[in-house]
């Protein structure tokens, strides 16, 4: 058993997610709460983040095996179990390797259970009577159902996580939010899943529950935020100027990137499509022919880098490998003419384009709107980044993201 950690002034908060926009729109919560955030890209890179209040981990588990993604979970956490609190995100359209993951930082973490409220109101997810909706319908029946690593195929939270094995309990709204129910509730079992649909539901389950920092607390931004709210930093984030030349990557199949696509194109001076099917077989290739009739790029000072992935179906393998190719052409037009501004869609292909870039990590700033966040990389190119994981935000999100990069400082930034 790990020992008991007091709530301190200044807390150490280790955030674990399965890819980077999870790393990222995990850890921007508590940056903007006040914490000095880091997001570390990799484990090798943990120890260069370890001055940070808070840090986040890609254990980039969700694009692998089963059995890859709870050796890639357990490791993280285990380097972080230390820390005062620790919370793992999970997707809020609950894909990815649920159950496994979860009884992997319990086991790495020594707590005794876990938390598991995967609700982000703001983005139209909730969780009611143990199932998870996106905008009042059934995950399973939203295009979440046709996703190509993690299709879902079911709604009901507990018969998800069963597989985790141990006691599982279901929390409506009223009893999430009283502290007697939760204390009987932990003493009983080992997992919660737990009821929300306001982020006012969230906040009032934080506050009520006992020995905090003795939990694995699990979910979306909207536990992170509800989190960051009870236990604040001091401090603010830096600022940044604008860029000049901005570069985005989308990897993501989702409908709503496709949508956000369309509405950036006008105002794009170049879209590179990486034929999806011959990036499959062979991503280098693939790049380097996407981008060989462009001619040099120097004079463009906004170019979007995609795949005809949306157009074809592929299975998880291939899917990665498209990813690889995006972030093959973005590194070859970056390395043409630098750009110094990077926005990034699709969990998988924001880890490959940052890497590519030979970043180590990101500093979490602020955030441009809910799951949307704003930092810059760690490493040779210091350039300013936004993430987004595929399916988050309205039509114009993309363009508003490129708008904010090109421009100063915006009063939402600023009042962030």
């Amino acid at each position: 058993m790990r020992p008991k950690h007091k709530i301190r002034p200044t807390m150490k908060i280790a955030v674990v997610a399965d890819d980077l926009t999870s790393a990222t729109d995990g850890g921007i919560a508590f940056a903007q709460a006040g914490h000095p955030t880091t997001v570390a890209l990799s484990l090798e890179h943990l120890g260069a983040a370890s001055r940070w209040d808070v840090v986040s981990i890609d254990a980039d588990s969700r694009i692998r095996s089963h059995d890859e993604a709870i050796r890639r979970v357990h490791d993280a956490v285990f380097r972080l179990r230390d820390r005062d609190l620790l919370y793992k995100t999970v997707d809020s359209t609950i894909r990815g390797h649920l159950a496994g993951e979860l009884g992997a930082a319990l086991r790495a973490s020594g707590r005794h259970a876990a938390i598991f409220a995967p609700a982000f109101p703001e983005a139209g997810r909730i969780t009611r009577g143990g199932r998870q909706l996106l905008d009042g319908v059934g995950i399973s029946a939203t295009a979440f159902a046709n996703d190509p690593l993690h299709p879902v195929q079911t709604d009901d939270i507990a018969s998800i996580l069963s597989a985790a094995g141990g006691s599982i309990a279901v929390l409506d709204r009223a009893s999430a939010g009283r502290r007697d129910v939760l204390e009987s509730a932990l003493r009983n079992h080992s997992i919660l899943v737990v009821d929300a649909e306001t982020p006012s539901d969230l906040r009032t389950m934080v506050r009520a529950v006992p020995e905090p920092t003795d939990l694995v607390w699990i979910g979306s931004p909207g536990l992170a935020r509800a989190l960051a709210e009870a236990f604040p930093g001091h401090t603010s984030p830096p600022r940044r100027p604008r860029s000049r030349r901005v570069l985005v990557a989308i990897g993501s199949v989702n409908p709503v990137s496709r949508e956000q696509l369309e509405h950036l194109r006008p105002h794009a001076d170049l879209v590179v499509e990486v034929d999806a099917m011959k990036a499959a077989a062979a991503p280098e290739e693939a790049a380097r022919e996407a981008v060989a009739s462009l001619g040099p790029s120097s004079s463009m000072q906004t170019v979007v880098v995609t795949s005809t992935l949306g157009e074809i179906r592929v299975g998880r393998e291939k899917a990665s490998l498209v990813a690889e190719s995006i972030a093959a052409a973005v590194r070859i037009l970056h390395a043409q003419a630098p750009y110094d501004g990077f926005v990034l869609t699709g969990g998988d292909t924001a880890i490959k384009v940052a890497r590519a870039l030979d970043a180590t990590g990101i500093v979490l700033e602020s955030e441009l709107s809910p799951g949307i966040p704003i930092g810059a990389f760690v490493g040779r190119n210091p350039a300013r980044v936004i993430t987004k994981a595929g399916g988050f935000g309205d039509g114009a999100s993309l363009t508003d993201a490129w708008r904010h990069l090109t421009m100063n400082a915006t009063s939402k930034e600023s009042a962030a």
